[in-house]
């Protein structure tokens, strides 16, 4: 049986506009989930059905033609959370993605780290987990705010703290 786009985009919980049938390269920007080696054999055996080169943005490690660009998620999460301790802040909130993307787990041990080697304790009522949507991150902004924090370590909240709070975060 031939694997169509619209069977992987199915069976891996992404949302398909357009399916073109004559293809010839796709480029697989879905975040890395922490699969079962069952999911991951399913999901690689469906993509080499394609016979496609696939660029992907994370490090899935397809064994078809094409490359991965991979992200450094731990350093980040560490270099954006050092950056608010540079500037004083002790009382620092995280909001993250989904708690079973691999760009989220990464993000908060680089966090986590960051904290650490300030002598600062992790504390985890200052994480808290959304969907990488603008919605869920206003929402969370505002929850880990009533938390009393100096700062929120998240790219996206950086134009919405600037907001609050002006460039000097």
């Amino acid at each position: 049986m031939q694997v169509t786009i619209k069977d992987i985009a199915r069976e891996c919980g992404v949302s398909v506009a357009t399916v073109s049938i004559n293809i010839s390269a796709l480029i697989w920007a879905k975040s890395l989930e922490k699969y079962t080696n069952e999911e991951k054999k399913k999901l690689n055996d469906a993509i080499l059905q394609l016979d496609v080169p696939v660029m992907t943005m994370d490090n899935y490690g397809f064994a078809c033609e094409g490359t991965d660009v991979v992200f450094d998620y731990r350093q980040g999460g560490y270099i954006a959370t050092k950056h608010l301790i540079d500037y004083g802040h002790r009382r620092i909130g995280c909001v993250a993605g989904k708690k079973n993307y691999q760009v989220t787990q990464e993000r908060l041990e680089g966090y986590k780290m960051a904290l650490q080697e300030a002598g600062i304790s992790y504390d985890e009522k200052l994480v808290v987990y959304g969907d990488y949507t603008m919605n869920s991150g206003y929402m969370l902004f505002s929850y880990v705010m009533g938390k009393k924090v100096t700062a929120v370590q998240d790219k996206i909240m950086k134009i919405i703290v600037e907001g609050f709070l002006g460039s000097n975060c």
